[in-house]
C-alpha cells in the first residue's frame, strides 16, 4: 500500500475510532453552507439529518487555497457526522494535495453537550499530550508534536486541525484554517 493511501486510511480510521469512544444517539449540526452564506454561526439540526458539518467549513476551494494546489477529497468527507450522545457529535473533513498526497489538510470537530464539558476534555487532552500554547487565534489553542496538530476550544467545540505531513506540521496552514473556521463555529 502506498503512503498516501495509508494516510487517508489512517484519517478515516481515526475518525471512526473517535466516534466509537463516545456514546450514541445525539444531534447533528446544520449544513454549514447555509450558515456560511448568511454569515451566521451554524446551529444544530434535527437528529438523523444526512450532513457533514466539517465539509461545510473546509471546502475543496479553501483547501486548494491553503495548500497551494489541486486537492483530492478524503472519503471521510462523504460520511455523515457521528452522533455521540444526546447533544454530542463528531464531524470530519480532509483533503490531500494532488501533486503530493502525503500533504494533507484536515478538520475534526468534537461537539459536546456544553462548553464546560468541552473545556474539561480539551484541558485533559492538553495535559496528557503536554501540548504547547498557541496565542493569537481568538480562542484557546495548543499544538502537539506527535501527532502534529493544532487543538482549539470554541464554546462546546473541541477542534483539531492538521496540515502538512504525518511527520511535519505546516503551522501556517493550520493557523490559516483556524482563523477561517473559528468565526463560523458557534
Amino acid at each position: 500500500m502506498k503512503q498516501p493511501k495509508q494516510r487517508t486510511l489512517m484519517l478515516c480510521l481515526l475518525s471512526g475510532l473517535i466516534s466509537l469512544t463516545w456514546d450514541t444517539c445525539g444531534k447533528t449540526p446544520a449544513a454549514a453552507a447555509g450558515a456560511e452564506e448568511k454569515g451566521s454561526p451554524a446551529k444544530a439540526a434535527k437528529p438523523g439529518a444526512s450532513i457533514n458539518f466539517a465539509t461545510g467549513l473546509l471546502t475543496s476551494a479553501q483547501a486548494q487555497q491553503i495548500l497551494g494546489g489541486d486537492v483530492l477529497p478524503s472519503p471521510s468527507n462523504t460520511y455523515r457526522d457521528a452522533k455521540t450522545g444526546n447533544a454530542k457529535w463528531v464531524s470530519n473533513a480532509s483533503f490531500l494535495l494532488k501533486e503530493n498526497p502525503a500533504v494533507s489538510l484536515g478538520l475534526l470537530i468534537r461537539h459536546e453537550e456544553s462548553a464546560a464539558s468541552a473545556r474539561a476534555r480539551y484541558e485533559k487532552a492538553l495535559k496528557d499530550s503536554k501540548g504547547s500554547a498557541v496565542n493569537g487565534l481568538g480562542a484557546p489553542a495548543y499544538r502537539t508534536s506527535k501527532p502534529p496538530e493544532l487543538n482549539l476550544l470554541k464554546g462546546a467545540n473541541w477542534i483539531v486541525i492538521t496540515a502538512g505531513t504525518s511527520e511535519k506540521a505546516n503551522n501556517g496552514a493550520e493557523e490559516k484554517l483556524a482563523k477561517a473556521v473559528l468565526p463560523k463555529i458557534k
